[in-house]
């Protein structure tokens, strides 16, 4: 039996998410330095990372990828409205040119990534009851 996948908004949701503090303390034990100095060389690498994206540079993120700000050409989209009759109207609309980011993983990263494992939990999650 073919089973239904959840709508892709709720498969791509991930709960769990390692947050800056706990960056902080495992870079902290790992190094010896003091979670303040930790957490203003980190605060300061995200802001030349995030400045160089905005200037319109590429940055390399040695062992993961690359982040690069790119961008993507206007469209027109059919969007439906709903007038105050109720009626179902449907409206072309410009989607305007903007930039997005985009994170490049490197080869080898995506390869440890393919190889984790799926659990059957995890399997499950995706598809509707």
């Amino acid at each position: 039996m073919k089973r239904k996948l959840k709508k892709v908004e709720h498969r791509k949701r991930q709960d769990n998410k390692v947050q800056f503090l706990e960056t902080v303390n495992q870079v902290s034990k790992e190094t010896g330095f003091s979670k303040e100095d930790i957490k203003i060389v980190l605060r300061s690498y995200f802001s030349v990372i995030r400045g160089s994206i905005l200037s319109g540079f590429s940055v390399i993120l040695p062992n993961i990828g690359t982040l690069t700000a790119f961008l993507r050409a206007s469209k027109y989209r059919s969007v439906g409205q709903w007038d105050k009759d109720g009626n179902l109207t449907h409206v072309n609309k410009t989607v305007p040119a903007r930039y997005a980011v985009k994170l490049w993983t490197s080869n080898k990263f995506s390869e440890e990534v393919k190889k984790m494992e799926v659990t059957k939990e995890a399997e499950d999650a995706l598809y509707e009851d």
